[in-house]
């Protein structure tokens, strides 16, 4: 009984997941784990502007970066209830992700792990644009 009640206690302060699927699609991919790598000397917060009803499928998607990244902080916001963040951020679409990182905000709508890793790599790697002219 005692080696139970430790294998439980083990299994609870170390939360694993494994994907057996095939195709893996319960993992993030390389590129997902690389951008996570780049950015492990910040703290993200994401934040999640989404209709209640579908927070569910966001939180599967971004436990997955969670469980990379200790640095990963995610709060959800109801579109329909948080009104004056929604037109503070100029949220257009259910879904929107936002982050805040070094005073830029960046937005995308995470549609899937592809977009918030592409958004990932923008914070990572911005680029500042420089305008010369000649008169």
């Amino acid at each position: 009984m005692s080696i139970l009640g430790l294998i439980n206690f083990l299994v609870l302060k170390n939360d694993q997941t494994f994907d057996l699927t095939l195709n893996k699609i319960h993992t993030l991919s390389a590129q997902s784990v690389n951008a996570l790598k780049q950015l492990s000397n910040r703290e993200l917060k994401l934040k999640i502007f989404a209709a209640r009803g579908t927070w569910d499928g966001y939180r599967n998607l971004f436990n997955l970066y969670k469980q990379k990244s200790k640095n990963i902080s995610v709060t959800y916001y109801d579109i329909e209830e948080e009104l004056s963040l929604v037109e503070y951020y100029k949220i257009k679409e259910n879904g929107t992700l936002v982050i805040e990182d070094r005073g830029q905000i960046y937005k995308t709508v995470a549609v899937n792990e592809l977009a918030v890793t592409n958004l990932l790599l923008k914070i990572s790697n911005p680029i500042t644009k420089v305008l010369y002219y000649t008169v």
